[in-house]
C-alpha cells in the first residue's frame, strides 16, 4: 500500500507507526511487526505508569500490564499485522484512566479518546459515557453559567481533532462499504 495515497481510507493515525518504520527501515514483514511492537510498547509504558502510580507495587504493576497486553499482542503478531487491535488497547487505557483515579481528569481522558479515535474510528463511542459522567458530576452545580460553558468547552476541545474525520466516515463511508458497489458492478461485466 502506498501511504498517504488516499487520505480518507483509514483514520489519520491508523498506520502511523508502520509509516515511520517503513520510511526508516524499508518495507518488509519484520519492519511491519516491529512497528506494531513499538506501538504496543508505548501503551505498555503508559499503562505501567498509570497502574504503578495507584498501586505503589512495581511487581504487581508489571504483572498486570504484561497479562493485559500479552494475549492480544500474541494473537495479533502471530497471524497478521492488523491495526484493529488498537481499539482494544485504547479501551483498556480509557477504562484504567477513568476508574483508577479518585477524581477523573476529563481533559486528559477526552484527549486520550480523541487520539484513540484518530487511530480507530470505533473508539469515539467511549465519549458518550464520559459525557454522561461529566454531566452527572456537575448536575448539582450551576450548569447554565458562563464559567461552566467555558470550562466545558476547554475540557471537550480535543474532540475538535477527530470531528472532521468522524463526519467524513459517517457521511461518505469507508472503502469497505463504499467500494462494494463498484467491485460488484465491475465483476458483473466480466
Amino acid at each position: 500500500r502506498i501511504f498517504l495515497k488516499d487520505f480518507g481510507m483509514h483514520p489519520p493515525l491508523d498506520h502511523i507507526f508502520s509509516f515511520i518504520f517503513f520510511s526508516i527501515f524499508g518495507i518488509s514483514d519484520l519492519t511491519a511487526n516491529l512497528s506494531y511492537l513499538f506501538g504496543y510498547s508505548i501503551f505498555q509504558v503508559y499503562l505501567l505508569n498509570l497502574i504503578n502510580k495507584n498501586l505503589n507495587d512495581i511487581k504487581l504493576s508489571i504483572l498486570i500490564v504484561v497479562s493485559i497486553f500479552t494475549i492480544p499482542l500474541l494473537l495479533s503478531m502471530s497471524t497478521w499485522t492488523e491495526s484493529a487491535i488498537w481499539s482494544a488497547m485504547f479501551f483498556i487505557l480509557i477504562l484504567f484512566e477513568t476508574f483508577s483515579n479518585n477524581k477523573i481528569n476529563y481533559l486528559r481522558l477526552i484527549a486520550i479518546i480523541s487520539i484513540a479515535t484518530l487511530f480507530r474510528v470505533s473508539v469515539f463511542i467511549t465519549l458518550l459515557p464520559v459525557v454522561f459522567f461529566y454531566i452527572f458530576q456537575n448536575f448539582n452545580k450551576n450548569i447554565i453559567s458562563i464559567s461552566f460553558f467555558k470550562k466545558s468547552f476547554l475540557i471537550f476541545s480535543p474532540v475538535l481533532l477527530f470531528i472532521p474525520f468522524l463526519f467524513n466516515s459517517i457521511f461518505f463511508g469507508t472503502p469497505s462499504f463504499t467500494g462494494i458497489g463498484n467491485e460488484t458492478s465491475q465483476n458483473t461485466y466480466l
